[in-house]
This record gives structure tokens, C-alpha cells and sequence, in this order.
């Protein structure tokens, strides 16, 4: 009897590993999908295309709401907990503005949010690089390690530095 119990117990318990472990990919495909919105919204910008960057920050919008905590691990949910309400503001602004300027002031805050919870994520399928703008003193997230400036766009298109690189998770 004491036998079976203990059978049941680790059965039990590996069935919830694998369960959590079977979430993940579907979190993960939701993330990757913020992902390329926040890109787009940052290759808009680097471009100077207002409109675009407005609508891309309204798919961001619904992409960020597609994802569900429960299928995050500790580090995940408390990150998501912290920043998920910042993101969705910053995207508000982002939609809610005409201007591409102030656009790209609260592209910085989105970025700054949007870098904490990839680092707490670590689900990105593609290799992502954390860039840095002396001139604005900004931070953002790129898909390319060459530097394309979405703050300062044709401008001072190369203006910038690679900071650190989040490798692609396999």
C-alpha cells in the first residue's frame, strides 16, 4: 500500500512538470508575437512613419493581451505581474499620439519595460540586441546588431551601440 502511494505521488507530481512544461511553447509563441509587434513598432520609428508605428502599437495592444500567467513559471509571473500594466500604457501612448517625436519618448519607457520582461522571459526565438542611444540616453531592442536608431531615425540613423545580446532561445 505504502508502495502504491508513493507510485501515485511521483506520478502525480511528474504529470505536473510535463503539464507545465506543455504550456510553455504556447506562452512562448504569445511572447514571440509581442515580440515582432514591439519590432515593428521600433522599425516604424527608425523610418519615421508615424502611422505605421500607431499601427503596430495597436497589435502589440491585443498581442499583450493574448497572454495568460498561468502558463509562466515563478520568475515569469512576477516579471509579467510588475511590468504587464506598464506595457499596456506605454502602448496606449504610442497609439494615443500624432506626433512622431513623442512617439518615440514613449517608445523609451516601452523599451525599458519591454527589455525587463524578455529578461525575465527568456522565450525569445530570435536573437535579440539590447541597443543604446548616448545622444537620448535611451535603450531599445533590435533584431539586427547593426545599430538603426529608432529615436533619431534618418537623422543620425547609425547613432548608437550594442549594450548586450539576448540569445535566441532554441
Amino acid at each position: 500500500m505504502k508502495t502504491i502511494k508513493i507510485l501515485l505521488l511521483l506520478t502525480l507530481t511528474f504529470a505536473g512538470f510535463n503539464n507545465a512544461k506543455a504550456n510553455q511553447p504556447t506562452l512562448s509563441i504569445a511572447f514571440n508575437k509581442v515580440i515582432n509587434s514591439y519590432l515593428d513598432i521600433k522599425n516604424a520609428l527608425v523610418t519615421g512613419d508615424a502611422a505605421t508605428a500607431q499601427a503596430k502599437a495597436k497589435t502589440m495592444a491585443a498581442t499583450l493581451s493574448t497572454i495568460s500567467d498561468k502558463d509562466m513559471n515563478a520568475a515569469q509571473r512576477k516579471a509579467w505581474a510588475e511590468y504587464s500594466n506598464k506595457l499596456a500604457a506605454d502602448v496606449k501612448q504610442i497609439i494615443s499620439q500624432n506626433d512622431i517625436e513623442a512617439k518615440r519618448e514613449h517608445f523609451a519607457t516601452l523599451s525599458n519595460n519591454f527589455m525587463a520582461v524578455s529578461k525575465a522571459f527568456k522565450a525569445n526565438k530570435i536573437t535579440l540586441y539590447q541597443q543604446y542611444c548616448p545622444m537620448k540616453k535611451y535603450y531599445w531592442l533590435s533584431e539586427v546588431s547593426a545599430v538603426k536608431n529608432p529615436y533619431y531615425g534618418n537623422a543620425m540613423l547609425s547613432c548608437g551601440t550594442t549594450q548586450e545580446t539576448y540569445e535566441a532561445v532554441k
